[in-house]
């Protein structure tokens, strides 16, 4: 930066201005006449707008005026959510996928005949709906809704007797 002290020109009009009238914009030097020539805020004049409520001069991202607390820029609501981590997502997929597996699987291997064919069917039904209550602790049920403890128990007994269901056949 230039010393206010010694003689400049202007960077705009390239008039000589002295120490005391140098106002400096991006590292240049400016005199007063073109430094406020835009406005009264100078060449940041664009950053700056009016407060709706008293006509006082403030930054574009100042949320409230500072003299009448009128809201001057919009702000948006933030929303906490919790996240699933990626990890439980999978854990849960490879036991749907072995639950599959096992309805698909363990009824051929009955001699309890097509009966093993709907229980496992019905198992697999009943253990992935348990899954998703224990996951996501929220259980539709028709017109009725369980959400957090309760669906997670639901979900632990549905899961079980899906299993049952789904090992029926072989037991």
């Amino acid at each position: 930066m230039a010393d206010p002290r010694e003689d400049q020109t202007c960077f705009k009009c390239q008039k000589p201005i002295s120490g005391d009238e140098v106002h400096s914009f991006a590292g240049n030097p400016w005199c007063h006449a073109c430094y406020y020539a835009g406005g009264e805020l100078g060449p940041l004049m664009e950053q700056y707008k009016k407060c709706p409520r008293c006509g006082e001069t403030v930054h574009n991202f100042t949320i409230r005026c500072q003299r009448c607390q009128a809201p001057t820029h919009e702000t948006g609501t933030i929303r906490v959510q919790k996240p699933i981590r990626s990890s439980v997502i999978m854990a849960y997929g490879i036991i749907a996928l072995v639950l599959v597996v096992m309805a698909f699987t363990i009824p051929s291997f009955s001699d309890k005949g097509w009966i093993s064919w709907i229980a496992a069917v019905f198992g697999l039904a009943i253990a992935g709906h348990g899954l998703l209550g224990l996951m996501f602790q929220f259980l539709p049920y028709g017109l009725k809704t369980l959400r957090q403890t309760p669906a997670f128990f639901v979900g632990l007994l549905q899961t079980a007797l899906g299993g049952l269901l789904l090992l029926w056949p072989i037991l």
